[in-house]
């Protein structure tokens, strides 16, 4: 091999690796873009509802169902997102709200027949009149969903 042909295989060699470069860049940088703009959206531009809404777990219920032929009951946990979490340390001290609040699920609860809430569409309508009768009970605070923590209907 020839000192020409040493000098000319050299530059090919850094040719391809600086055309390695955009190629790696656009490779990694897509999903690093990506990241980035998802962590931006998530940090400040997000809905503004949720990004006030709290969280507020209530105890356990464990209630008699309405069924006639049987004596069944519904032991449930759930949570309430309300729609503003600056008044959510106000509404754990306030004692008389939170006993409304259960006192209204309760009564709502003890009307429910064990094969209604056994369907997907049972728990669907449930969830949304436990939202109706908490916002009632909690006014000005809406109740925006209920998460189920533990749903279990004894036959």
């Amino acid at each position: 091999m020839s000192d020409d042909e040493k000098v000319s295989e050299a530059p090919k060699k850094k040719r391809r690796t600086w055309m390695l470069v955009p190629l790696v860049l656009v490779l990694c940088g897509a999903p690093g873009a990506y990241f980035w703009a998802q962590h931006s959206k998530a940090a400040g531009g997000g809905d503004a509802k949720a990004e006030h809404s709290g969280v507020l777990p209530l105890d356990p219920f464990t209630v008699n169902l309405a069924d006639k032929e049987a004596s069944r009951f519904l032991r449930i946990t759930m949570s309430l997102v309300v729609s503003d979490s600056d008044q959510l340390d106000d509404l754990r001290k306030d004692t008389l709200k939170l006993a409304r609040v259960r006192s209204e699920l309760l009564d709502l609860l003890t009307q429910q027949t064990s094969d209604h809430l056994v369907s997907a569409e049972g728990k669907a309508e449930l969830k949304k009149a436990i939202a109706q009768k908490a916002t009632t009970a909690l006014q000005p605070l809406k109740v925006t969903d209920v998460l189920f923590s533990d749903f279990v209907v004894q036959f």
